[in-house]
């Protein structure tokens, strides 16, 4: 991603990276032979520190090319959202007033600095939709345990960032999964930093929610670390459970980083599931914005996606990959045939 500064004009080039990844990060010779434009010109336009918006023929060019070649992309929507990034870029290229993260002291302690400040988020983000949560994620860990084929914890740790002013609550939905592709809801219980305020469905077969609660309002570039946990009765019918995921209802997950040989991560999205030993996966992997088919599909080795099973125990940090808004990602796994 070029240096640009925060604003439209960043965001215009942070989507058409996104959709460069989404098309498999085709060479910018086969794109430009798909348009009129030069591949120079395309070359440009994905790494030229770019001051003022670039020519809409080319960005519109480029993003239809890149749109046919991505699954699940509709080349009209998304010529319709570059040409308003792009109008959004003319009228106000950089932000006026970006939000800064603070390091100063307080209450006479030393300034510490913390491995998200330096973490680039809203940058290299898809725009969210409408309804998104307010938050662009900098550290999601989820650790899951199981008992027999079920899962019956589920503790979450985040930091969050708020990109809004006067934000009260996270949301947390979270589901237990009663066959493959079914979602049982519970309700979400605060371990620290945070107070759970249960919100019943007004409609039947809608999630259980739950408010957790900061201990003030969030303003804009603020940031929060809390936990929550949920508990799930095992089922009585032993339906196999062969996935843990996380879906991306806010901003989205800034990219991972980890200490201590990558066992500690400091950033980005960690899923780990924790096994009964008497009922051992034998084979496990990793997944990223699959539908929900695809995510129970073993995948080839040379995929690079199979986990390995230590002690019980199967994680996964989604390195060199920004958890996209709308999008889900987790871990798979398949059981034993029965004899």
């Amino acid at each position: 991603m070029p240096q640009i500064p925060a604003g439209n004009l960043r965001n215009l080039i942070a989507e058409l990276h996104a959709l460069h990844r989404r098309a498999g990060l085709p060479g910018v010779r086969a794109v430009a032979k798909e348009t009129d434009f030069s591949h120079t010109a395309v070359h440009d336009l994905f790494t030229a520190a770019h001051r003022q918006p670039p020519n809409i023929q080319l960005v519109h060019a480029v993003a239809a090319v890149l749109a046919s070649m991505a699954r699940g992309v509709d080349v009209d929507e998304t010529a319709d959202w570059m040409d308003k990034a792009w109008r959004d870029a003319v009228e106000m290229p950089f932000d006026p007033n970006p939000a800064v993260k603070s390091s100063e002291p307080t209450d006479g302690n030393e300034s510490v600095s913390t491995p998200f400040n330096a973490i680039p988020t809203a940058q290299e983000l898809r725009r969210a939709s409408k309804g998104a949560q307010p938050f662009v994620v900098d550290r999601f860990v989820t650790t899951v345990f199981m008992q027999g084929k079920s899962a019956v914890r589920r503790i979450t740790e985040r930091v969050v960032t708020a990109q809004d002013d006067g934000v009260e609550s996270y949301t947390a939905k979270t589901f237990s999964g009663r066959a493959t592709l079914g979602r049982d809801y519970v309700p979400v219980q605060a371990l620290w930093g945070c107070q759970a305020e249960t919100v019943q469905p007004s409609r039947p077969g809608d999630p259980i929610i739950t408010l957790l609660k900061f201990p003030q309002a969030l303003q804009r570039g603020e940031q929060a670390h809390f936990a929550s946990e949920a508990s799930f009765e095992p089922d009585p019918q032993e339906y196999d459970r062969d996935w843990i995921d996380v879906i991306v209802d806010h901003h989205g997950i800034v990219p991972a980083s980890s200490c201590f040989a990558g066992s500690f991560p400091l950033s980005g999205l960690t899923i780990r599931v924790r096994f009964d030993t008497s009922y051992l996966p034998a084979i496990a992997w990793w997944y990223a914005e699959v539908t929900e088919e695809e995510r129970t599909r073993i995948p080839k080795r040379s995929e690079g996606r199979l986990l390995d099973i230590d002690a019980g125990e199967v994680s996964y940090t989604f390195t060199g990959l920004v958890c996209q808004p709308r999008e889900s990602y987790g871990i798979g796994w398949e059981w034993p045939a029965r004899r």
